[in-house]
């Protein structure tokens, strides 16, 4: 009875390690497949920031913004952008230039 009881715990341990082993490699495959995304989406001028508070907002603390890096700057003003689709709408709302840096022009009213 005794050598069954062994022969059950050593039985579990390998199931243990085996599900462990596995656990790793899907976190290391989630680890390549976000680093992935990552690089993807770098391209479009998004970043990918790890949520450290499941409770809040990703990247907001009390309405602000935390963890953007302001590196895009229009190029008419002083304001900053972390994205460049705000800026190109910043840039047509306010400046009255499209992205290719041809002035918009206004239609005539009747």
């Amino acid at each position: 009875m005794l050598d069954n009881l062994f022969k059950s715990f050593d039985g579990l341990l390998k199931e243990k390690h085996s599900l462990s082993a596995k656990a790793d490699q899907l976190a290391r495959n989630e680890r390549q497949l976000v680093e992935k995304l990552s690089r993807a989406l770098a391209g479009s001028g998004y970043r990918v920031v790890p949520v450290s508070d499941a409770g809040s907002a990703p990247g907001r603390a009390g309405g602000k913004m935390r963890g953007r890096i302001k590196r895009l700057q229009c190029p008419k003003c002083e304001r900053t952008f972390a994205h460049p689709l705000p800026m190109s709408r910043h840039l047509k709302a306010t400046h009255n230039v499209t992205v290719g840096g041809k002035k918009k022009g206004r239609r005539k009213t009747a």
